[in-house]
């Protein structure tokens, strides 16, 4: 199990005030302007670290924020995690409720399932969701020696209409919370007595609890019905799809085998899943999430402006072009998994991979090298001011991987003022550009090394 959370944090009572607000306290995890759900997701599986990130018979990716209706997303994070097309992928998208909704499939296939949750959530300015959001991804592999495994799982289902999004906006709307908690917490009662009835056990004899719901008062009242067994509120919430998942890594890192977690999930309608800790966990446990240090501020109008809630001017730059299709098919390996290559004849390296060795001419005798997880050091780099206003200065960098590897990379989640020769970094899956009407572009950019990358 592995999970991922972007850099930046804004502080939320900044984001109230540029709202026309006054209260809020803390920060809240913001992703960069070229993170979306898929590269979260991305981000997240290529977290897991060893025989983790073998891959899958099977793939479900689960987010609020899709960047496409009629194509698939799933195929793109298998791809990008340097898997085969025989890794059969499915998407489960809309809800909140269809992370857990995909947790649980995932936990009873057969054989090996990988279960990608990401979301990128937020509303209209000042509104509950965007100050008390989250961005996240979560990975979790499902298969006959996991951490944890299902014991019972109850659900209930209601078409209350207390949030909604319709095709095209930009933000979440919500009916008063009050009225929807009300109407959930029954819901909730019911499918928790019903898990742990089917399970055998009281309430008191479960280890741990977490209670996820995206209406804040639903997780609240549970927490005083539920105390002293369930989980303090985290200091991570709001995270959407992402949020069970993240509560399920903290748990799992701080319990041990043979103990019990009860997650509880309330959005359209309620869902609980008791799980119950293996003798693999010592070996494999996640760290948690909410220990992560590697942050960087993000100004609250800078949050809005990449949002989208708070226009600026482009700069009068042209669109970019679309990429094409049949190209990005061809140059899969390059442009997903980040694949070098080596000549088998005379050992010489090629940056991007191409068919025919540039010093001996031999064609298709070419072996490739996965890039993707190591890291380089940057041998020289440049500053563009005349870059996207999301990014400016934009860093431009060429990236020493060693054995002869060199290659041109564009730097994320960087302080332009602080990059400096010899820099370790990581690569990172990342949003190149979105040009009006085509295909979201992406591509593999380069990032500092930070402590996470090490766990």
């Amino acid at each position: 199990m592995s999970w991922y959370l972007p850099r930046y944090r804004v502080d939320i009572k900044q984001l109230a005030r540029l709202a026309g607000g006054t209260g809020g306290r803390g920060h809240r995890v913001a992703s960069n302007s070229d993170e979306d759900a898929v590269t979260l997701a991305v981000a997240a599986v290529r977290a897991a670290a060893g025989g983790e990130r073998r891959a899958p018979d099977r793939l479900y990716f689960s987010t609020t924020r899709p960047t496409y209706l009629d194509k698939g997303q799933a195929t793109i994070v298998a791809a990008a995690a340097g898997w085969g097309p025989d890794v059969r992928t499915y998407d489960f998208h809309g809800t909140v409720r269809s992370g857990i909704g995909a947790l649980v499939a995932g936990l009873e296939a057969p054989g090996r399932t990988t279960v990608a949750l990401a979301d990128q959530r937020y509303g209209p300015p000042g509104s509950t969701e965007d100050l008390a959001g989250a961005d996240a991804g979560v990975a979790i592999t499902v298969s006959d020696d996991a951490i944890a495994t299902i014991e019972a799982v109850a659900a209930q289902s209601s078409p209350l209409h207390d949030r909604w999004r319709p095709e095209g906006a930009l933000a979440t709307r919500a009916w008063d919370v009050r009225w929807s908690a009300d109407q959930l917490d029954p819901l909730v009662d019911e499918v928790v007595a019903s898990t742990l009835n089917d399970a055998g056990l009281t309430l008191d004899e479960v280890d741990h609890v977490a209670l996820v719901s995206p209406n804040p008062r639903v997780g609240a009242r549970l927490r005083k019905r539920m105390a002293p067994v369930a989980a303090p509120g985290s200091r991570i919430e709001g995270a959407g799809v992402a949020q069970p998942g993240l509560e399920l890594a903290h748990l799992l890192s701080i319990a041990e085998p043979g103990h019990t977690i009860l997650l509880v999930v309330a959005a359209d309608g309620a869902e609980a899943l008791l799980l119950r800790a293996s003798d693999a966990l010592p070996q494999r446990r996640p760290a948690s999430p909410y220990d992560a240090t590697a942050t960087l501020p993000m100004d609250a109008a800078a949050y809005y402006r990449l949002r989208g809630t708070l226009v600026q001017d482009s700069g009068r730059r042209p669109a970019p072009p679309a990429p094409a299709a049949p190209a990005a098919l061809r140059n899969r390996d390059w442009k997903f998994a980040l694949h070098a290559a080596s000549c088998d004849e005379c050992g010489a390296a090629a940056l991007p991979p191409r068919r025919v060795c540039f010093k001996c001419q031999a064609t298709d005798r070419m072996t490739p090298i996965a890039l993707a997880d190591r890291a380089a050091v940057v041998s020289a780099f440049t500053l563009d001011h005349l870059a996207s206003p999301d990014a400016t200065p934009a860093v431009a960098a060429v990236l020493d991987f060693g054995e002869g590897i060199s290659g041109r990379f564009a730097l994320t989640d960087v302080d332009p003022d602080t990059v400096r020769i010899g820099d370790r970094i990581a690569m990172s899956f990342r949003v190149v550009s979105d040009p009006p009407g085509g295909p979201r572009n992406y591509f593999w950019k380069g990032r500092p090394v930070v402590e996470e990358d090490e766990r």
